[in-house]
């Protein structure tokens, strides 16, 4: 590499402005392409005085040439840190050597890392994609940042480190962790627009669970970029801060939906200087993350910019996905702030006096369990804002399939997605842990905080816990922990994910394709022991999110197996060949392996298994399909039958309200009507009818002969 010190980062300047091509045991071309400086000759060591302005000291570089390392010191930055022959995930950002990409926005300083294999990629940290959503802009639409905001004084950003994540709850240290101003996102990308004019495709994946928690930095690169496609991760605003809404103009909601809009602008107008290719963009989401991903297929705002996309574990249909109700949140939230809920004005100002801090706090005293109610959540926000993210429900957006471009979808889960809720409901009951307590307190509470319908939610828990729960649930945690489990992945993910699938299939030309991942990463469970859980269904199961340890790497390090080496292979190949092609199956793949074909419309909905283990292929039936049915008609009957019921009750009593009314009336007539008849006789009311004839016979007799005489004649 020639280096000459107008080649030199800014802010780092070459004192004797010596050039050398770096020639040094153990450092790979392409290693040192990515150096960013260094001189040295073959065979000597030589020494470079670097001065850096705005630092305390300067201090000399050294490097050395040593049998397998190469030693490098530097002051403040650290554009020239790399050590090789260490795996990627066991380095810190301070060893990774600095990248540099020019971009419309300005210079951008990143790092080369490597993968697992190891293969070099370019990883860009912390880049804004919006101005920050605080004070007047909490609560409002996403505003873009102002050409040259982003950069200080040096003329640069500094992409070197994830940013913030948003505020939320972290029940590990007991505190509230992020910041308001966390609207950034990260690029990574395994070529720069300087080495190759090819333009890859892009993968943009979002992070989240249940609207409250989820940050980029838990979707690591390192296994991703075993693969030519460019990786795009984000934060965007959780919980109260991202979804509160009156369902009025004021304070519409879907603030953290907006969010991911913004996004998707970004990259249409920036990735192109990443080396990707906005004409092919796939966007994906986990758990709360893909049902938002299921929303934005359907969306106005979000209609051109993506071209494919992954639901894992979620869909818009799902239970806990669009608030009906949104306000009752809200106002709750308000009254355990001591803000005045009289006008949507005068709460939302005090609201955003509040901190973003005490928002989570107060929002946190309102859950149970971690995730209950799940107050927080995307709306319906047609009327309410032009254009909306929402226009209308799911269900009549749904039908319209012209006003939809053709997309690939790729629809997944896994076994057992409900272990992570049920365990969380133990570990997070109020009571005691014995079997019974949690049963008593927890079970009936975790089906009718979610339903949707108030009226029903008692009769659908009555069928929900007849056909799950056993009379040993109250006797055993393990027995009680697994029929939980089993609840769980029914009432959040199999009642919902599939029917997804085959709405989208039936209302598009495009191809949507279905996965249930298996095994997974069993170990992840074993924690369960600390709280007395046994089981080995629950121990071996794969839960919800125990796939993405197999997809990205963790921000808390992890170590895979062999197994799980290969099975993070698998399921990375699979997603970048969708990301590629459209297909999930790579056109590499062995004449042996299964065919893994779309989902046809008006069929079963059957699963392609993501497995090490046969058999292969395409399933034979639905997965959990009684299961479904359960909850497609059974529960749906009880629902309307319930409503029905309810409705009969209602009229049937205010017709017994009206009859007794009509009775009362009639009494009141009557006595009224005896009243005013006794009124027209003078004296004493209790005198007979012969008493009150007249006194004077004589007189009527006269009276009567008259008319005789007169009627003769």
């Amino acid at each position: 590499m020639i280096l000459t010190g107008a080649e030199v980062p800014d802010g780092i300047a070459l004192v004797n402005g010596a050039t050398s091509r770096v020639i040094m045991p153990g450092l790979h071309n392409d290693m040192i392409e990515s150096a960013g400086a260094g001189v040295c000759a073959a065979d000597e060591v030589m020494c470079v005085h670097v001065s850096i302005p705005n630092c305390s000291t300067s201090e000399n570089i050294y490097i050395l040439q040593l049998k397998d390392f190469v030693g490098l010191q530097q002051c403040c930055l650290r554009y020239l840190n790399f050590v090789p022959g260490k795996r990627s995930e066991e380095k810190t950002s301070e060893e990774y050597q600095s990248a540099q990409v020019q971009t419309t926005l300005g210079l951008i300083y990143g790092t080369q890392e490597f993968t697992d294999q190891p293969r070099p990629f370019f990883a860009f940290r912390g880049i804004p994609y919006a101005q920050p959503p605080v004070g007047g802009l909490r609560w409002s639409t996403p505003q873009k940042t102002e050409q040259g905001s982003v950069f200080p004084e040096n003329r640069y950003l500094d992409a070197t480190r994830y940013q913030s994540p948003c505020p939320q709850y972290d029940y590990l240290s007991g505190r509230v962790v992020g910041e308001e101003d966390c609207l950034y996102l990260n690029v990574f990308t395994p070529i720069l627009p300087t080495h190759s004019p090819v333009k890859l495709p892009v993968l943009v994946y979002l992070d989240g669970v249940m609207f409250v928690e989820g940050t980029a930095a838990n979707l690591g690169p390192h296994h991703l970029l075993r693969h030519d496609i460019v990786l795009v991760t984000a934060n965007y605003r959780l919980g109260a801060l991202g979804f509160l809404s009156t369902r009025e103009k004021t304070l519409a909601g879907n603030y953290g939906a907006l969010d991911q809009v913004a996004i998707l602008n970004w990259v249409q107008q920036y990735v192109r200087q990443f080396a990707g290719d906005p004409t092919r963009v796939t966007l994906a989401g986990h758990s709360s993350a893909a049902s938002l991903v299921h929303l934005h297929t359907l969306s106005p705002l979000s209609i051109e910019l993506f071209t494919g996309a992954v639901m894992m574990s979620g869909g818009g249909n799902c239970v806990w996905s669009v608030a009906e109700s949104p306000e009752i949140a809200t106002y709750t939230l308000a009254a355990q702030l001591s803000c005045p809920t009289t006008s949507t004005n005068t709460m939302l100002l005090c609201l955003r006096s509040k901190s973003a801090s005490d928002i989570v706090k107060a929002q946190t005293k309102m859950l149970r369990y971690k995730y209950w109610p799940v107050w927080f959540r995307p709306v319906v926000d047609g009327g309410l804002r032009q254009p909306a993210f929402l226009p209308d429900h799911i269900d009549v957006l749904s039908v319209y399939p012209s006003l939809r471009p053709p997309r690939p979808v790729l629809v997944g889960g896994v076994p057992h997605e409900g272990i992570l809720f049920a365990l969380g409901t133990i570990v997070y009951s109020e009571g005691g842990k014995s079997a019974r307590e949690v049963y008593n307190e927890a079970v009936r509470y975790t089906i009718t905080s979610i339903w949707p319908n108030t009226t029903s939610s008692e009769a659908v828990a009555d069928a929900v816990t007849s056909f799950y729960y056993t009379s040993k649930a109250t006797e055993s945690l393990d027995t009680l922990v697994e029929q939980m489990s089993e609840t769980f992945t029914d009432l959040l993910f199999t009642s919902c994910i599939w029917d997804a699938a085959a709405d989208l299939a039936s209302t598009s030309t495009s191809p949507v394709y279905t996965s249930l991942v298996s095994p997974g990463v069993a170990a992840l469970n074993r924690a369960s022991e600390g709280i007395g859980i046994r089981s080995p269904v629950i121990h071996a199961g794969i839960s919800h999110g125990h796939d993405l340890n197999l997809i990205f790497t963790h921000q808390h390090k992890m170590k895979l197996s062999t197994p799980d080496h290969r099975m993070s292979t698998y399921l990375t190949s699979t997603l970048a060949s969708f990301v590629h092609t459209g297909s999930p199956q790579s056109v590499q793949t062995s004449s042996s392996v299964p065919v893994w074909s779309p989902i046809q419309p008006g069929q079963p909905v059957c699963y392609y298994k993501l497995s090490l283990k046969p058999p292969l292929g395409i399933s034979s039936t639905p997965y959990r399909n009684n299961e479904r049915n359960l909850w497609r008609q059974t529960l749906r009957y009880v629902d309307t039958a319930t409503v029905m019921s309810y409705a009969f009750s209602v009229v049937t009593w205010v017709l017994v309200g009206l009859l007794v009314l009509v009775v009362v009336l009639v009494l009141v007539f009557v006595v009224m009507l005896r009243a005013a008849r006794r009124d027209q006789y003078p004296g004493n009311s209790s005198l007979t009818f012969r008493s009150r004839m007249s006194r004077n016979p004589s007189a009527t007799s006269s009276s009567f002969s008259d008319e005789v005489t007169r009627g003769m004649s």
